[in-house]
C-alpha cells in the first residue's frame, strides 16, 4: 500500500497469495507448525514471456497464422497470435520458457532479453531485425507478488502436504491455483469457489469446513460444486490407492467415469492431457500403477467407463500425438514380473478393450517389443507374457 498500512476487519479472511510470497509476510498470531510448513516448503517454478512488436507480421507471408515453434534455441518456445489486428503490426510471443529455461533468462537485463530474443527469432525467420518496434519481458520468479509461475510440487510434496495447504487457519482461509489439484486457472478459479463455500458453510452452522479432500467435506459444498470435485477426488483417490473413498465418490457421481481432465503433472509434451479415472487407474498421470489398479479398473469399468477412450481426446496435444488407450499404456510400463499387469490386461479385455483401438497402439506395442516383456497370443489375439 505504498509504504503504508490500512486495517480493514471483517469477519473471515480468504487468503489467495501465492506461498512464495506469504511466506515473508508476518502473520500474527501465527499459523499452525503444519501450516507454516506447508506455506515453507511448496515448491514453485519459474516461467518466462518475452514479447517483440513488429511493423509487419512476416510470419504470416511464410503462412504461419497460428501454433508454436519449438526451437533450440534458448527461446525455446515461439508462439503466434491468432488473434484479428487491426494494423499491419503483430506482437509475438517470442519466447515462453519456464524452469531451468526460464532461470537463464532471469539472470539478464531487461535490454539484454530483448536483444537475444530478436537474435534468435531472426535465425529462425530472417525479416524480424528489420520490422522490430519494440519489446517487453515478464519474469514470474522475481515478480514480488508471484514468487515464482506456478507450483510444482516435488517428488511426494502433494501427498504430504496438500491438506495441510488447504487448511483453513480459524476464520482465515486460503484459495489460489497452490491449494487446488490441478493448476492453472482453472483450478485458481475452483478453489476460489471451494473457498467462498467453506465461509458461507461456516458463517451459516459455525462448523468449519477442514479444506481437505476427504468425500465427508465435499458433500457439504453447494450442489452446484460437487460435479467440479468430484472427478478431482477420484483422481486422488487413485493416487492414494484409496479403493473406499473412488467407490464412495463413484456412487455418488457415476457420470465422471465419462470426464476428461488434463494432467498437471504429466510431462509438458500432453501424452496425458486430457486423461480419463481409467488412464488414472493403469499409472497416467502418477508414473506408478496403484496397488489395486486391477480392482479400480474392474470398479471404474462396471460404472461404465470407456475401456477404449484415448488421452487426448483424439487430438495432436502440442504436436503429439496422444491417442493411447488404457490397455496401451499399461503394455508400454510393463515390468520385468508380470504378476501385476497380466490380471490388469485380462481385466480390461474382458470389460471390451481392443488391441487395435487407440491407432493400434496395444497391438503395435505388442508387437515391435517397446512393451519388452509382452507378446501377442496369435491365436485369441490376446497378451501374454513372453514365455508363457
Amino acid at each position: 500500500n505504498a509504504g503504508g498500512h490500512r486495517s480493514v476487519t471483517g469477519d473471515y479472511l480468504i487468503v489467495t497469495l501465492p506461498y512464495a510470497v506469504l511466506r515473508h509476510i508476518d502473520v500474527t498470531p501465527e499459523f499452525s507448525q503444519s501450516k507454516q510448513r506447508a506455506i515453507r516448503q511448496i515448491h514453485y517454478d519459474n516461467a518466462s514471456k518475452i514479447f517483440l512488436q513488429f511493423r509487419r507480421r512476416f510470419w504470416e507471408e511464410e503462412g504461419i497464422f497460428f501454433g508454436t515453434t519449438v526451437t533450440d534455441l534458448p527461446v525455446r518456445n515461439v508462439v503466434y497470435p491468432e488473434h484479428d489486428h487491426p494494423t499491419n503490426r503483430g506482437l509475438l510471443l517470442a519466447s515462453y520458457t519456464w524452469s531451468q529455461d526460464a532461470h537463464r533468462w532471469a539472470a539478464l537485463t531487461e535490454p539484454e532479453r530483448l536483444a537475444q530474443a530478436l537474435d534468435n527469432i531472426t535465425r529462425i525467420h530472417p525479416p524480424a531485425a528489420e520490422h522490430f518496434e519494440a519489446g517487453f519481458s515478464h519474469i514470474w520468479q522475481a515478480d514480488p507478488f508471484a514468487g515464482g509461475a506456478y507450483t510444482v510440487f516435488l517428488p511426494g510434496q502433494q501427498r504430504r502436504l496438500h491438506h495441510d495447504i488447504c487448511m483453513p487457519q480459524g476464520r482465515i482461509h486460503f484459495a489460489g491455483e497452490h491449494t487446488a489439484m490441478h493448476r492453472w486457472v482453472e483450478g485458481a478459479v475452483e478453489s476460489g469457489l471451494r473457498a467462498a463455500s467453506e465461509v458461507v458453510h461456516a458463517s451459516q452452522t459455525g462448523e468449519a469446513l477442514d479444506g481437505s479432500d476427504r468425500l465427508d467435506v465435499w458433500t457439504k459444498l453447494p450442489d452446484r460444486l460437487k460435479g467440479r470435485r468430484a472427478f478431482e477426488i477420484a483422481s486422488l483417490a487413485i493416487q492414494r490407492d484409496d479403493i473406499d473413498l473412488l467407490q464412495e465418490t463413484l456412487v455418488s457421481h457415476p457420470e465422471i467415469v465419462q470426464h476428461r481432465q488434463p494432467s498437471t503433472t504429466a510431462p509438458y509434451d500432453g501424452i496425458y492431457a486430457a486423461s480419463t479415472l481409467l488412464h488414472h487407474a493403469v499409472g497416467a498421470p502418477f508414473g506408478k500403477m496403484p496397488a489395486q489398479a486391477k480392482r479400480m479398473v474392474e470398479m471404474l469399468l462396471a460404472t461404465g467407463a470407456d475401456p477404449n477412450a484415448v488421452s487426448g481426446g483424439g487430438k495432436l496435444i502440442r504436436g503429439t500425438d496422444t491417442h493411447m488407450t488404457a490397455l496401451t499404456m499399461v503394455i508400454n510400463q510393463m515390468p520385468e514380473s508380470h504378476s501385476e499387469t497380466t490380471g490388469l490386461i485380462e481385466g480390461l479385455e474382458q470389460g471390451g478393450a481392443d488391441l487395435d483401438e487407440g491407432k493400434g497402439r496395444a497391438l503395435h506395442a505388442a508387437l515391435t517389443g517397446s512393451a519388452r516383456n509382452a507378446a501377442l497370443d496369435p491365436a485369441g489375439r490376446h497378451l501374454r507374457p513372453r514365455g508363457a
